[in-house]
């Protein structure tokens, strides 16, 4: 690469960090103030080629390179003599990636390092199926100028329009047809009871109405990047309910509603309470605390989690909002940067050709 690509690509990283601050400040907040739960270690393995390129041919792909991807790939290779040498830098790329998401990569290697965090080397193949897609266009854009006429090069581009179209049809047609065949949610889920069972590699179950979507909500069973706490507290927390005294074992359900900036929670306590651990994360001090109206300071135990001391019988309403002024500050500055970064050299290049012409 020569030192002005070098320079193109440093500005390309850093526009898309500013662009992208939305997401990855608050991850890097949230995850540096507490220690969180790592996620769940799945066996290293890359993907058989011959079973996704199969997939890909029949057009029932759930994740992987499409149809037009591979042809994109095969058109590639026919004609690679006269591909531009950026053409051919995105075909070797492509090639490399497949290669590292596949079994011929030893990634059983890596099993005990931190690249497990990896999870599924598949994810590799986004970039393959982007960059053979542009090789099919920019080949199909190619050999559609040599066409001598135009209405025969309209007939072609609507042929495979029609093409592309159907394809994409059909393969949602397939989707739902496996999803149709699925089991309705039809009861609250509780932990470990294997309610819902993994087909073709996918969790396979159908939420067809707001009674279904509740039994779902009843328990989330993925404690990734949360705090770390015991498995007892975390299967509680998860079925939406709040723990007495800091024992799982005794517990009260918990009426919840979402809010904007927060969460409101609703409890009925039939019994005086000395403490009482919430279904809330608390990983800093911007949250403000409201208990039944009014204000209460921020609590939390060794888990992270909100709690709320001394109750007195009957039912109560937690309300808990979140700001952070420095966060949402620094956010939106480096969101602003990275816009004026991408349209200012528009705006200066309009003004130059503006000059000229003058």
């Amino acid at each position: 690469m020569t030192g002005r690509k070098w320079v193109n690509l440093a500005k390309a990283v850093g526009i898309t960090v500013l662009l992208s601050s939305t997401f990855w400040l608050p991850a890097l907040h949230f995850g540096t103030s507490v220690e969180m739960t790592k996620p769940f270690t799945f066996q290293l393995n890359g993907i058989s080629l011959l079973q996704y390129t199969t997939a890909a041919l029949s057009n029932s792909i759930a994740y992987g390179f499409t149809i037009v991807a591979l042809v994109g790939f095969v058109m590639a290779i026919i004609i690679y003599r006269q591909l531009s040498h950026f053409s051919k830098e995105i075909f070797w790329i492509g090639i490399g990636f497949v290669i590292l998401s596949s079994s011929l990569f030893p990634w059983h290697l890596f099993q005990n390092t931190p690249i497990v965090l990896l999870q599924f080397p598949w994810r590799f193949l986004i970039l393959p199926q982007l960059g053979f897609t542009y090789l099919f266009s920019v080949l199909g854009s190619t050999l559609l100028k040599k066409v001598p006429h135009n209405y025969y090069k309209l007939g072609i581009v609507g042929v495979f329009t029609l093409i592309v179209l159907g394809l994409s049809l059909n393969s949602q047609s397939g989707r739902v047809n496996f999803e149709l065949k699925s089991p309705e949610m039809k009861a609250d889920l509780y932990p470990n009871s294997n309610q819902i069972p993994f087909v073709q590699g996918m969790v396979w179950y159908r939420v067809t109405n707001l009674k279904q979507y509740r039994h779902l909500m009843t328990y989330i069973d993925t404690a990734d990047y949360l705090p770390k706490m015991s498995d007892d507290t975390f299967h509680t927390l998860s079925m939406q309910r709040a723990i007495v005294d800091d024992n799982p074992a005794v517990n009260i359900p918990v009426t919840s509603k979402a809010l904007p900036d927060g969460k409101q929670m609703t409890v009925e306590v039939g019994a005086p309470l000395n403490r009482l651990a919430l279904p809330m994360v608390v990983y800093d001090n911007h949250y403000t605390v409201k208990v039944d109206g009014k204000n209460y300071p921020l609590k939390s135990n060794k888990d992270h989690v909100l709690t709320v001391n001394n109750l007195a019988v009957g039912k109560h309403t937690v309300r808990v909002s979140y700001h952070n002024g420095l966060l949402t500050a620094m956010i939106s500055v480096l969101t602003l940067a990275g816009l004026i970064i991408v349209l200012l050299p528009e705006k200066l290049m309009l003004k130059r050709k503006t000059k000229k012409q003058l």
